[in-house]
Parts: C-alpha cells; sequence; structure tokens
C-alpha cells in the first residue's frame, strides 16, 4: 500500500512512528528542535490512539529529548486526556495564550452541546490531616506517579488552615473525617481521606489509612530508619564513621549499590541510637522500591511520629537546622535523599496510593 493511500489518520500514526524512530536511533548524532508544533493532529484519532500519543510525545520527546512541544486542538476528549498543568487557551483578543483549568476548558470546548457531560471520576481529590501532609504526600505522588501505572490521577489537599503565627488550626482526622463524609452526602463520589494510623484508626469506605498497622504516619515513613540513614551519612559522614554506622570507604553516592546485609548492618545502628537500646524487639518486615527487604523495629515503627522526628533531630543534633520550620526535616529528606535515590522509598506508600486509586 502507497504511503497517500492511508487514511489521515493512519498517515499521522505512520509520519509520527517514523518521528519516533529516528528519534531513538544512537547510531548518528541528532539534533532535535527546542520547539515543535503540531496543529490539531489528533482530528483524526480515535480517544484511545490520542491517550497513548500524548503519552509518548511527553515521555520521548519532552522528557528524553528536552524538545518542547505545542499540540493545538479543537476536541474535548482531547484536552480530558491531557495532565492539567499544560493546558493553554489562545485568545484570539489578545491575541495572546492564557493559563486555563480543565474545567473551563471542556466548559468552551462543549459549548452549545447541553446534553452533553463530562464526568471527572478519574481524578480523586484526597484530603489529609494538615498543610505539611498534603505538601508531603502531593511531592510524593507526583515523584513516583509514573511507577502507579494507573489512569486516574490524586491530588492531596489539607484539611486545616495556617494563622497568622504560623500554627495549624482546624486540621486532625476529625476534621477530615467530617469533610469528606459531608461532600460525599452531597453527591460528590470523588472524595477520600487519607490520615495516619496512629496506632488505631482503620480504613472505613472513604477514609484510608497510610500504612495500617506497620507504622505510626507519614512522618514515620519520611523517617524510616533507611532514609534517616541516607540522611546523615549525606549530611555528616564524619559523624557517620565515628559512630560507625558507616565504614571509613563507605561514600554517599555509593549507597544506592548497598546490598541488603550492608543496609541492614546499617540501620541496626540507627535503631539502637534513636532507641537508646540495642534490643529493639519484634522486627516488622519493611520492603524498599529497590527491591531490598529489611527487618525494621516495631518500637521504631510504632512510636509517635512526632515523638519521633523529636529524638532523630536530638540523636542527630546537626539535623535540627533543618527542620527549622513544620514538617521541615520530612521536606529536606523528600526533596534531597528521595531526589538522589528515589528507590529507598518504603513501598507500603506506594500501595497507599494504589488502593486509593482502585477504590470506587
Amino acid at each position: 500500500m502507497r504511503f497517500q493511500d492511508l487514511s489521515s489518520g493512519e498517515k499521522v500514526l505512520m509520519s509520527f512512528a517514523l518521528c519516533l524512530y529516528n528519534a531513538s536511533d544512537e547510531r548518528q548524532e541528532k539534533h532535535f528542535p527546542k520547539l515543535l508544533l503540531l496543529d490539531e493532529i489528533d482530528a483524526p484519532l480515535h480517544p484511545s490512539i490520542v491517550l497513548s500519543l500524548i503519552k509518548t510525545i511527553q515521555e520521548v520527546l519532552v522528557d528524553n529529548k528536552g524538545v518542547s512541544v505545542i499540540l493545538t486542538t479543537h476536541s474535548p476528549s482531547t484536552v480530558a486526556l491531557a495532565p492539567e498543568e499544560t493546558l493553554y487557551e489562545m485568545n484570539s483578543s489578545g491575541p495572546s495564550v492564557d493559563k486555563i483549568t480543565l474545567s473551563r476548558a471542556l466548559t468552551i470546548l462543549t459549548a452549545g452541546v447541553p446534553t452533553l457531560s463530562v464526568s471527572f471520576d478519574g481524578r480523586k481529590q484526597v484530603f489529609v490531616e494538615s498543610r505539611t501532609d498534603a505538601y508531603l504526600y502531593e511531592k510524593l505522588y507526583q515523584n513516583y506517579k509514573h511507577k502507579l501505572n494507573n489512569e486516574k490521577s490524586l491530588t492531596f489537599i489539607e484539611v486545616g488552615k495556617t494563622n497568622s503565627s504560623g500554627v495549624e488550626q482546624n486540621s486532625g482526622c476529625t476534621q477530615v473525617n467530617r469533610i469528606v463524609n459531608a461532600l460525599v452526602e452531597n453527591g460528590n463520589s470523588s472524595v477520600f481521606g487519607l490520615v495516619d494510623w496512629d496506632g488505631e484508626r482503620t480504613k472505613t469506605q472513604r477514609i484510608h489509612v497510610l500504612s495500617e498497622k506497620i507504622r505510626d504516619g507519614i512522618e514515620t515513613l519520611i523517617l524510616d530508619p533507611v532514609l534517616v540513614a541516607a540522611t546523615i551519612i549525606k549530611e555528616n559522614p564524619d559523624f557517620c564513621l565515628e559512630h560507625r554506622i558507616i565504614e571509613k570507604d563507605d561514600r554517599y553516592p555509593q549507597i544506592g549499590n548497598w546490598n541488603k546485609d550492608k543496609w541492614q548492618q546499617v540501620i541496626n545502628k540507627i535503631q539502637s541510637i534513636v532507641l537508646e537500646t540495642s534490643e529493639v524487639g519484634e522486627n516488622i518486615e519493611i520492603t524498599y522500591l529497590n527491591g531490598i527487604n529489611l527487618q525494621v523495629s516495631k518500637k521504631y515503627l510504632h512510636l509517635d511520629d512526632h515523638a519521633l522526628e523529636e529524638r532523630v533531630t536530638k540523636k542527630f543534633g546537626f539535623l535540627r537546622p533543618k527542620n527549622s520550620h513544620a514538617g521541615g526535616l520530612s521536606k529536606h529528606i523528600v526533596e534531597s535523599v528521595l531526589g538522589d535515590f528515589p528507590d529507598l522509598l518504603p513501598n507500603d506508600l506506594i500501595d497507599t496510593f494504589l488502593m486509593i486509586l482502585s477504590d470506587m
């Protein structure tokens, strides 16, 4: 079959396939454009193909090759499938290009079609206990959503507010329950809650519990002994060497290559320092994204998360400046250490995200 005999949609796909093939061919040096303009190439395509097209553009051209891409469309289905942060409206009265929300874009493109209703059931709003929690969950979700392999998305919303003194008010588990239940009773089917276990909470129909019966809360997850070890090795290797947490030849850039035995040895030392005893008692097996399974002290994991934070900053005093504001140390670990070694994240957070995404 000749190329000119293909349908318009088939021509688009064939041209794009050739583009991707050339982009991935490493046999010769290539110079990619800084900007690629795609004018309504989605018009002849089925929405299921458009989703694959958008993912490919994002992963291959934007992320891997550093090419900025502008794709114009008049299709509400294409807009609904695109990440909301990428949406802009061409304003003919300007002329200008203005940032636009998904709901506003769909309203414009479906004007005059009164029988069309667009559902946002692919986007779930998750209410959490505090502003710090919302920041941490949102940051972690954005960093790891590529591992979830799920077309639905999560947005994390705090229930409280911060007063002029920086103190959070009207926050906590009770407020999460109240707000989520009120919204559900009024017909909102896309809202959920996510709260700390705190040694007692159990999952309900709409309220999920982070790492139930595994660890106390979000700070306990981020202050997992593996992540604490990585943080202090990065911030103060001399201290770690002096206290025999690491050996003379150990270096921070190498920790991603450590095996199970090495990590177990290191976290045993961290736990004994934090808990002030070498007898840490019963263990819980924790799996990390790098595939390693470690025996972590149940006493450590079940310690109140704020008490654990205080112990960590007390025992490793050089970390205290990182914790000068609410959640400061946890934010530092998420942004710095997990930025360097994302596979050190405990897998139970990913499990929690997947449970919320799969909930109806």
